[in-house]
């Protein structure tokens, strides 16, 4: 019989994360109060770490402004591979004469 597995909520990681930061207690003793495995509380707090910065970003970019540049971005490569399609078409079609 399989183990399912836990899931824990965004505020819950946010929590035991901070509290790694804090030092109040350590890394062990947190995985022991909350039955956690030491791997997974340092990937919370790299985590945290890695989106600090992002934090104090100005409130007019949001995740929705930075998330459409990429959609952009591809529509004009699929349009500059479409174009590349036709030209590369055409001239096999020449060379062929």
């Amino acid at each position: 019989m399989k183990k399912e597995r836990r899931k824990f909520s965004s505020e819950f990681k946010a929590k035991i994360g901070l509290a790694s930061l804090r030092e109040d207690c350590t890394v062990q003793e947190l995985c022991e109060k909350y039955s956690l495995h030491p791997n997974q509380v340092y990937e919370w707090r790299n985590h945290i770490l890695k989106s600090a910065g992002s934090l104090f970003e100005k409130e007019g970019k949001s995740r929705r402004d930075s998330d459409s540049a990429p959609q952009e971005h591809i529509s004009e490569l699929n349009k500059l591979i479409g174009e590349i399609t036709v030209e590369n078409n055409f001239l096999k079609k020449k060379l062929k004469l």
